[in-house]
C-alpha cells in the first residue's frame, strides 16, 4: 500500500472533523446559552504492565484512547445526525475519538519464534456517538474511524521511549516483524440492555456487540453487573453528577466470534506485504473475554480501574491479561 492512500484517508477523515466543528459552531451561536450541552473528556490508559504481581509484556503491550463529547442532542440537520442509532426519548451525545493501541510478540528477541505473534500498531481518528434512554434503560454506542496499522501508526518509537523511561528492555523486532502499512478503516457498536434492578445497589444488564471493518471483523454477546451506590447508568453518558459520591465495583463477561484480525493476518489491502503473520488456520474463533474492577466518582470526575482477561487469540498463544485506567471529567 502507498503512503498516498494512507495520507488520502488522514486528509477525508481530517475534512469530516473540519466540517463537524464548522457545523456545531454555526449550531451553538443559534442556540441561547442556557441550553448550551454538557461536555466531556474521557481517557482510557491501557497496559499489561497494570497488572499487579505480573508483567507479562506480550501481546496486547499498550493503548490510548481520548473521547471528547461535546454535543447533546444535535439539531436534525446536523451532518452525521442519522449515523448513530438512537431511541425517539433517548438522548444523543456526539463527539471525537484518537485511538492508538500496539502488540508484540511474548519473545522480543531478534528472531522471532514460530507460533508467536507480529508486531502491530494502530492509530486511528473519529467519530462517536452515545445514546442514552432512561426510561428503556438502554444504550447504544458507535463509534466510525479511519486510520493506518503498520509502521504509519509510529507504535515502535512510543514503546522505545516508554521503555527507556522505565528502564525496560528495548524490543528487537520491529523492524523485520511488524505488520505493514494498510488502511484502516472500522465501525463498532455496542448495545446494553438493563435486565434485572434487584435493589438500588445492584444492576443487572445485557449487552451486545459488533465490529465491521478492515483491521477485525467479530460479533458478541454478554452482560454485565454492578454493584454500589451510584446513579441510574442510563442518566448519563459517563458515571458523572453534579455533587455527592458513587462507588462502585463491575463485572463484565464477553462470548466473541471472530472472523478476522488484520493485526495478527495482515491488512486487507497489503496482507502479502507483511513478513511475518499468523495463519488464518490458526486464529481460534471464539474469544472469552472478562473485564472486571471497580469506579469512583465525585461530582464531575470519575476514575475506574479494571482488570482485563482474554483466551488465546490463535493456537499455541497464551492467555492476555492488561489493566486500564479510565478518567473521565465534566465541564
Amino acid at each position: 500500500m502507498n503512503a498516498k492512500l494512507i495520507l488520502s484517508a488522514f486528509l477525508l477523515l481530517l475534512g469530516t472533523t473540519n466540517t463537524l466543528l464548522q457545523a456545531q459552531k454555526t449550531l451553538e451561536s443559534q442556540r441561547p446559552k442556557k441550553l448550551a450541552p454538557p461536555q466531556y473528556l474521557r481517557l482510557d490508559i491501557q497496559n499489561d504492565m497494570l497488572v499487579p504481581l505480573e508483567k507479562t509484556d506480550r501481546y496486547f503491550s499498550s493503548g490510548l484512547k481520548l473521547d471528547y463529547f461535546f454535543m447533546k442532542n444535535p439539531d436534525p440537520k446536523f451532518p452525521f445526525n442519522k449515523i448513530f442509532p438512537r431511541t425517539k426519548k433517548g438522548d444523543l451525545y456526539m463527539g471525537l475519538t484518537v485511538n492508538s493501541s500496539m502488540y508484540t510478540p511474548a519473545d522480543k528477541s531478534e528472531i522471532l519464534e514460530p507460533g508467536d505473534r507480529p508486531y502491530a500498531g494502530w492509530l486511528s481518528l473519529g467519530m462517536i456517538g452515545v445514546a442514552n434512554d432512561i426510561q428503556n434503560a438502554t444504550r447504544f454506542t458507535t463509534e466510525y474511524s479511519v486510520g493506518v496499522i503498520g509502521p504509519a501508526a509510529m507504535q515502535e518509537a512510543m514503546q522505545r521511549r516508554m521503555h527507556k523511561l522505565i528502564s525496560r528492555p528495548m524490543p528487537k523486532g520491529w523492524d523485520k516483524y511488524q505488520i505493514a502499512n494498510d488502511i484502516a478503516i472500522n465501525m463498532s457498536f455496542t448495545g446494553e440492555k438493563r435486565l434485572a434492578k434487584p435493589s438500588d445497589n445492584v444492576e443487572l444488564f445485557g449487552l451486545f456487540e459488533t465490529n465491521v471493518g478492515t483491521v477485525t471483523n467479530y460479533m458478541g454477546v454478554g452482560g454485565m453487573m454492578r454493584i454500589g451506590w451510584f446513579d441510574d447508568y442510563f442518566k448519563n453518558i459517563v458515571p458523572l453528577k453534579d455533587k455527592g459520591w458513587q462507588v462502585f465495583v463491575f463485572a463484565r463477561p464477553v462470548v466473541r466470534i471472530v472472523m478476522d484480525n488484520a493485526l495478527l493476518q495482515g491488512g486487507f489491502f497489503n496482507y502479502s506485504k507483511s513478513p511475518y503473520t499468523v495463519p488464518k488456520d490458526d486464529l481460534n474463533r471464539v474469544l472469552f473475554d472478562t473485564e472486571f474492577g471497580y469506579g469512583i466518582s465525585f461530582r464531575k470526575f470519575n476514575i475506574t480501574y479494571s482488570q482485563n482477561l482474554r483466551t488465546p487469540e490463535f493456537r499455541g498463544a497464551e492467555n492476555m491479561h492488561w489493566g486500564a485506567f479510565t478518567i473521565t471529567a465534566g465541564f
